[in-house]
């Protein structure tokens, strides 16, 4: 983000007039500003089928989701531009109703303020 200036050379060296423009990305949240459902139902409705992050954390930094089940095994793992969890494992197994723990990671983050934990409660 920030303030560019551009201008544009003709085939015979002739140079435009210089332009300003101030460049700034749409919905960049704070990791703090949002909040996203901890219940699905996965049941083909079309309502609340899927948990799809990128609805919630409107952000062009590099994060990965992480569902475990009560085990702490990892079940899923959703990143920026990946397919939203809808209940089904990465192996195309279709998990149980049931609460699973999440582990959200902002890339960027060195320390424990870029990690969001809690549960998502799967609901068929």
């Amino acid at each position: 983000m920030g303030w560019y200036t551009a201008f544009l050379t003709s085939e015979y060296g002739c140079i435009s007039d210089t332009s300003n423009i101030y460049a700034s990305i749409l919905y960049i949240y704070d990791f703090d500003d949002f909040e996203f459902p901890n219940v699905i139902t996965p049941n083909g409705d079309g309502l609340n089928d899927e948990l799809d992050l990128q609805t919630y954390f409107k952000t062009c930094e590099e994060f990965t989701m992480y569902i475990l089940n009560r085990w702490g095994n990892v079940v899923y793992e959703q990143t920026l531009n990946s397919t939203p969890f809808s209940g089904i494992t990465e192996g195309g197994q279709e998990l149980e109703e049931g609460v699973y723990f999440y582990k959200l990671v902002v890339s960027d983050s060195t320390d424990d303020k870029g990690v969001k934990t809690g549960f998502i409660h799967i609901i068929r």
